[in-house]
């Protein structure tokens, strides 16, 4: 419960500065993040993802969205057994992820624990 609310706390005294619609559809009429989101479109292309959902695990296998349960399960039992991931993450250096970022996961047991 401690726990809890000392986060609660910290989320109330976390100032986030959200945009007013003049700020948004400035942004929307730039060209900002255009090379970005460019890039990552000719990334899909280049596997052959040209509809959605798709999930794309380990950079490069493709698995349909509507794929049934067992096939995820099996292919993180796979991934799991071997200890490792074969290839990073696809748009990671596209969108300009910080390498430590790419390293370390953005889902640690730290962050999951103090969620």
């Amino acid at each position: 419960m401690a726990a809890e609310l000392e986060m609660l706390l910290g989320a109330s005294t976390t100032t986030v500065a959200i945009p007013n619609e003049e700020e948004i559809l400035s942004f929307l009429n730039s060209t900002e993040g255009r090379k970005e989101i460019e890039d990552a479109l000719r990334a899909l292309g280049e596997l052959g993802v040209h509809s959605i959902p798709k999930f794309i695990i380990e950079g490069s296998m493709i698995v349909d969205g509507a794929a049934h349960s067992d096939v995820f399960v099996e292919i993180f039992r796979d991934i799991e057994r071997r200890g490792t991931i074969r290839n990073g993450p696809v748009f990671g250096k596209i969108l300009g992820v910080p390498e430590e970022i790419i390293q370390r996961g953005s889902h640690t047991v730290e962050t999951l624990e103090a969620a």
